[in-house]
C-alpha cells in the first residue's frame, strides 16, 4: 500500500505542476521530443538522423518520394501526398499551406516545420562533392579508445564508413566494430549495398535499428518508417547486404538480401554467416497506405490511415515456425485546437519470437506481451499512460509520464517532468522520477539549473548548475558541476552530457559525489560548405565514499566538412 502511495502521489504532484497554461518551447526542440523523446531517450540512429536534418533540412518542393520518406518524418502516404500537392498547385510556400496538405494537417506542420526547408523547386540541389570527416579520441580513467566517420554525397549517390575502438578493448587496432555502405539513388529507384535499415508498418515483422520503447506523446503511439536507408551507426543493429527500393505507380517494392552474421565475422568473430532474404510491398491509397511484408521467417499485413484529420493504424504478423501471431492497432485524433489524443493496444503471444522486429513495446522484446498505451498532446504538454502485462511471468507494469514546460518570461523557462513506473516483480517495484530545470538563455549566456529526485529502492538526488558562453558562429563553451546522492543502483540517475556530433552519453549517477566538466565547441569557416569543427569534453566524477575510485574523461573530436 505504501508504494502505491508513493506513485499516486508523484503523479498527482504532476498534473497539480501543469495544471497552468503552457506555451510552446523552442520550435527545433519541440520536434524533437515530439519525435524521439527527451535526451535521455534517444538513441545513437536518432542523434545521426537528428543531425542530418537540422544541417540539411528536408527540401519540400524538390525532394522526391525516396527522400521524403527517407527522412523518417514522413510515410509513404504523406511523401504522395506532397508530391500530388506539387503537381497540382506548385511549390509549397509556407508552414500554413502545407498544413493544407492531405494527411499533414496544422499540428504535424508546425512540428516539422524546423526540419524543413520551402525553398523553391527551381534551386535544385547541387551535384557537386560533399562530405565530412569526423575524427575522436577518447580517454577514460587510463584506458584509450577511438572512432571515426567519413561520409560523401554527390547528387544521387552518396556513401559512408565508420569505425571504433571501446574503452573495454585491449588493443586501438583492428577497430571492435565498423560500418560502411554506397548508395545509388535515381527516379523511382534506389539501390544500397553493404549496411542498411529496413523499417516497414509498426514494426512487427522487420524494424531494423535501435528501436526504444518509451511513449512520450501522441505521435510517438505508431511508427513512421523509412523503409530503405544505408547507415554508418556504430551500434550494429542494422543488416548487411544488398537492398533495393523501386516506386512504379502507386507500389513501392524493397526487395533485399541480408547475411547475419557477416558483420560479426568481417570483425574477427566466427559467427556463422545465414541468408535472411525478404521483401515488403506498399500500397500508396488516396488516404493512406496498405503494406505486405515478408522474410524467411515472418509475414505481416499493415496499414495506416489519415481519416478527416484521424491517424488510424495496425499490423498483424504471423510467424510459421512458432505459428503465433502477433497484432497492434491504435489511432491519433485532433482535440481543440491544438490538442491530439490516441491510444495503441498490442497482443504479443509468448510464442511470438520477434527476432528482428521493433514494435512499441514497454519490455526490451518484441514478444510475451499485451498491453495499451493513452497519451495525450498540446504544445509542449505531454501525457501519456502504459499498462502492460506478461501473462506466461504473471509480470505487470504500469507507467505514467507527464511533461510541460513554462515560459517564465522572454528569456527564462521551466520546464518539469514527472514519471512514475510501478511493477509487481523484481527489485524495483515502484520507481518515481520527478525532474525540474530552470532555464536562462540570452544573447551569449546561458544558464541551466536541474533537481532531479529518484525514488525507488531507497532516495536518489541530482542537481546541476551550467553556464555557457556562445559567441555566433566562433563556438560555445559549457561549464558544469553536478552532485549526486544515490547509494543504491535503485535510485541511479541518469543525465544526458554534451558531446561529440553523433555521440551518445548518458551516465547513470549513483553512490554519492559531485562531477566537473567542461564542454567546448569551436568552429573555423573557410567558405562555401568547408568548415573545421572542434570539440572538447573534459570531466571528472569523484566519490565520498572510500571504495570508489574517481573517474577522470577526456573527449577530443575534430570535424571537417567540405
Amino acid at each position: 500500500m505504501g508504494n502505491t502511495l508513493r506513485f499516486v502521489f508523484a503523479t498527482a504532484f504532476a498534473v497539480v505542476v501543469n495544471a497552468c497554461v503552457p506555451i510552446p518551447c523552442p520550435a527545433q526542440e519541440q520536434a524533437v521530443y515530439t519525435f524521439f523523446g527527451t535526451e535521455e531517450e534517444l538513441s545513437e540512429e536518432d542523434l545521426l538522423r537528428i543531425e542530418s536534418l537540422v544541417s540539411r533540412p528536408v527540401a519540400i518542393n524538390s525532394a522526391g518520394r525516396t527522400g521524403l520518406v527517407d527522412s523518417g518524418l514522413f510515410s509513404a502516404y504523406q511523401a504522395a501526398s506532397i508530391l500530388d500537392y506539387r503537381e497540382r498547385l506548385g511549390d509549397i510556400l509556407s508552414v500554413a499551406e502545407f498544413a493544407l496538405v492531405d494527411g499533414i494537417g496544422e499540428y504535424m506542420a508546425k512540428v516539422l516545420a524546423p526540419f524543413l526547408s520551402f525553398a523553391p523547386s527551381g534551386a535544385s540541389q547541387s551535384s557537386r562533392l560533399e562530405g565530412s570527416a569526423l575524427g575522436k579520441f577518447l580517454w577514460k580513467d587510463g584506458s584509450p579508445a577511438w572512432a571515426a566517420r567519413f561520409t560523401l554525397k554527390s547528387g544521387n549517390a552518396d556513401a559512408a564508413i565508420a569505425a571504433r575502438s571501446v574503452y573495454a578493448d585491449k588493443k586501438l587496432l583492428p577497430p571492435s566494430s565498423w560500418a560502411v555502405y554506397g548508395a545509388w539513388a535515381m527516379a523511382g529507384w534506389k539501390l544500397v549495398a553493404g549496411d542498411f535499415n529496413l523499417r516497414f508498418g509498426q514494426g512487427l515483422a522487420l524494424w531494423s535499428g535501435m528501436s526504444l520503447s518509451g511513449i512520450t506523446s501522441p505521435l510517438s503511439l505508431y511508427k513512421r518508417g523509412s523503409p530503405l536507408s544505408g547507415t554508418s551507426s556504430y551500434s550494429g543493429a542494422s543488416h548487411r547486404g544488398l537492398a533495393a527500393s523501386l516506386s512504379v505507380g502507386r507500389l513501392v517494392i524493397t526487395p533485399f538480401l541480408s547475411f547475419p552474421g557477416l558483420r560479426e565475422r568481417c570483425q574477427g568473430g566466427k559467427t556463422e554467416i545465414k541468408v535472411f532474404p525478404g521483401g515488403n510491398v506498399t500500397l500508396l491509397l488516396p488516404k493512406g497506405q496498405l503494406g505486405l511484408t515478408g522474410t524467411s521467417s515472418a509475414l505481416s499485413v499493415d496499414g495506416r490511415f489519415c481519416l478527416a484529420g484521424k491517424d488510424v493504424f495496425a499490423e498483424a504478423c504471423w510467424e510459421p515456425e512458432s505459428r503465433a501471431i502477433a497484432a497492434l492497432g491504435g489511432a491519433v485524433f485532433p482535440v481543440g485546437e491544438r490538442g491530439r489524443i490516441g491510444f495503441q493496444a498490442r497482443c504479443y503471444p509468448r510464442l511470438f519470437k520477434g527476432k528482428y522486429a521493433g514494435a512499441v513495446r514497454t519490455w526490451s522484446k518484441t514478444a510475451d506481451e499485451s498491453g495499451l498505451t493513452l497519451s495525450y498532446g498540446a504544445g509542449d504538454l505531454a501525457i501519456a499512460a502504459d499498462a502492460a502485462s506478461r501473462l506466461s511471468k504473471n509480470q505487470k507494469q504500469i507507467k505514467l509520464s507527464i511533461t510541460d514546460v513554462f515560459k517564465l518570461s522572454s528569456s527564462l523557462a521551466l520546464k518539469l517532468r514527472a514519471v512514475g513506473k510501478h511493477r509487481n516483480y523484481g527489485n524495483e517495484k515502484v520507481r518515481t522520477d520527478l525532474r525540474t530545470d530552470l532555464c536562462y538563455s540570452a544573447t551569449s549566456l546561458k544558464v541551466n539549473g536541474r533537481l532531479d529526485w529518484v525514488h525507488s529502492a531507497n532516495n536518489g538526488l541530482l542537481a546541476y548548475l551550467e553556464a555557457a558562453l556562445e559567441k555566433a558562429d566562433k563556438g560555445v563553451l559549457w561549464l558544469r558541476v553536478t552532485v549526486f546522492d544515490a547509494v543504491k543502483w535503485a535510485d541511479r540517475v541518469y543525465s544526458y552530457e554534451r558531446d561529440a556530433p553523433g555521440s551518445f552519453l548518458i551516465p547513470a549517477y549513483y553512490g554519492r559525489g559531485f562531477a566537473l566538466s567542461a564542454y567546448l565547441n569551436t568552429k573555423i569557416r573557410f567558405g562555401g560548405r568547408q568548415s573545421l569543427a572542434c570539440y572538447l569534453r573534459a570531466s571528472y566524477t569523484g566519490y565520498w565514499q572510500k571504495k570508489k575510485p574517481s573517474v577522470p574523461e577526456v573527449r577530443l573530436a575534430m570535424a571537417y566538412n567540405f
